[in-house]
């Protein structure tokens, strides 16, 4: 590879990255596939829509993290670009 060229990823490593994300938002909400979201931009969405989001992100090659968090006094899985 040329110095100063980066590779992109894969669409196995891409496919990776966006299960490795659904799981982590499953696990925030106990294995349930349900919950509210919080996206990088501040929206709260559905868990449906969360998915979604993090597919999109996924073969973007956006990086984004999971983890738990609150919103408006409720647990919510907060997403954020890593």
């Amino acid at each position: 590879m040329l110095p100063g060229v980066t590779r992109s990823p894969s669409n196995a490593e891409r496919e990776q990255r966006w299960i490795d994300a659904w799981n982590d938002l499953y696990e925030v909400f106990g294995g349930r596939a349900s919950g509210e979201c919080l996206l990088p931009d501040g929206t709260l969405v559905s868990f449906e829509e969360a998915q979604g989001f993090l597919q999109r992100a996924a073969y973007e090659d956006d990086r984004v993290r999971v983890e738990a968090g609150w919103a408006l006094g409720r647990r919510v899985a907060v997403l954020t670009r890593a």
